[in-house]
């Protein structure tokens, strides 16, 4: 929508006798308003929404159950991205030097699809990333283990929000609550793993591979 279809829309309803382009342009820069703008935007259709919602925020704000999460608590955001299209260049590109930009090669050869998973520390702003041929329960487990194999994960408890089916190496699926959210908190016993059922947003493990796994 543009400035144009708005003024028509105004004189179209009579709202007022006359006005133009310019002085809408200037109502809607002084209420920061651009309707020729939009977000797609899926609403909330689970009556519960707020509640399931708010748990994860929580972790967000460095909360859980009611308490704050410590110095030894992290939550770390994981996802994945499947059916990226990898392009090989035909050439290696040239280092770009005096007077000279980079050379890229224009043309490629397609290498098929892969999977891009990644997981994010919230507070600590700190990305880990891998490539996998595909997607499932064995990628997603192999970046769970590139993250707490590391310092400092592999010592205190660590909060995972993810959004992938997980299981952890040598570990049972335990039946999920009604709601599909864990109940434990940051300081559950040390052999316990909870893990959300398939499409759902929650993971709480300790470290299961490392020297300091239970």
């Amino acid at each position: 929508m543009s400035t144009a279809d708005i003024v028509r829309e105004v004189r179209r309803h009579r709202l007022v006798a006359t006005v133009s382009d310019k002085t809408v342009w200037r109502w809607l820069h002084e209420d920061a308003i651009r309707p020729w703008q939009h977000r797609t935007w899926i609403f909330p259709r689970d009556p519960d929404f707020a509640r399931k919602a708010g748990r994860f925020l929580d972790l967000y704000a460095r909360c859980w159950n009611g308490q704050p999460l410590t110095a030894d608590d992290f939550v770390i955001s994981a996802d994945e991205k499947p059916s990226i299209q990898v392009r090989l260049r035909r050439h290696p590109s040239t280092p770009p030097r005096a007077r000279h930009p980079m050379r890229v090669e224009r043309e490629y050869t397609r290498s098929g699809a892969w999977a891009s998973l990644a997981a994010l520390d919230v507070h600590r702003a700190k990305l880990f990333g891998r490539c996998e041929s595909t997607t499932g329960i064995a990628p997603f487990d192999r970046l769970v283990t590139q993250v707490m194999t590391q310092s400092p994960y592999r010592r205190p408890t660590s909060l995972l929000d993810c959004r992938q089916r997980v299981l952890a190496p040598g570990r049972g699926l335990r039946p999920p609550p009604p709601d599909g959210i864990s109940q434990s908190g940051p300081r559950a016993r040390s052999d316990s793993c909870e893990l959300a059922r398939p499409n759902r947003n929650l993971l709480l493990d300790r470290a299961t591979q490392g020297p300091d796994a239970q």
